[in-house]
C-alpha cells in the first residue's frame, strides 16, 4: 500500500506491474487514470475523485499513468504483496520521467488524451 500526494506535480510516469493488480482510490482532490497499450495508445480514461469514480482496479500487466487535476490531490494505491522494489514495476519507454524537461508537455497531452490516441514521438525513449 502506498499513499501519494501531489503538491506541484502533474503526473505519475506510465508503468506496469507484470503480474500484480492494483487498486487506486483518490482520498482528496481529483485525478485521471489512463490505461495504455504497450505501445502508448490510450485504451481507457477514468476520472477519479470528486464527480468521478471512487475506486479503480488495474489488472496486472496493464500500462497506466495518473495525471493530477489539482494540487494537493492524495491517491491511495494498494497492490498485492509482497513488495519487491527491484521488480515492482517496469516504466514505459515512451513516457518521460517526472523530472524530464519534456514532462510538462507530456502532462498537457495526458490532460486531454482520449481513448485511441497514441503518445507522440515527441517523447523519446528514456
Amino acid at each position: 500500500m502506498s499513499i501519494s500526494q501531489c503538491r506541484n506535480c502533474g503526473h505519475v510516469r506510465a508503468a506496469h506491474q507484470i503480474d500484480k493488480w492494483e487498486l487506486v482510490s483518490v482520498i482528496q482532490g481529483q485525478c485521471d487514470l489512463l490505461i495504455f497499450t504497450s505501445d502508448g495508445v490510450v485504451k481507457d480514461r477514468i476520472a477519479l475523485g470528486f464527480g468521478g469514480t471512487g475506486v479503480a482496479e488495474i489488472p496486472g500487466g496493464s500500462w497506466h499513468s495518473v495525471v493530477f487535476r489539482a494540487p494537493g490531490a492524495v491517491v491511495l494505491e494498494i497492490k498485492s504483496g509482497p513488495y519487491e522494489p527491484q521488480i515492482d514495476k517496469e516504466f514505459a519507454n515512451w513516457a518521460p520521467k517526472e523530472a524530464d524537461p519534456l514532462a510538462a508537455q507530456f502532462v498537457r497531452w495526458l490532460e486531454v488524451a482520449a481513448p485511441g490516441e497514441r503518445v507522440s514521438s515527441t517523447f523519446p525513449s528514456q
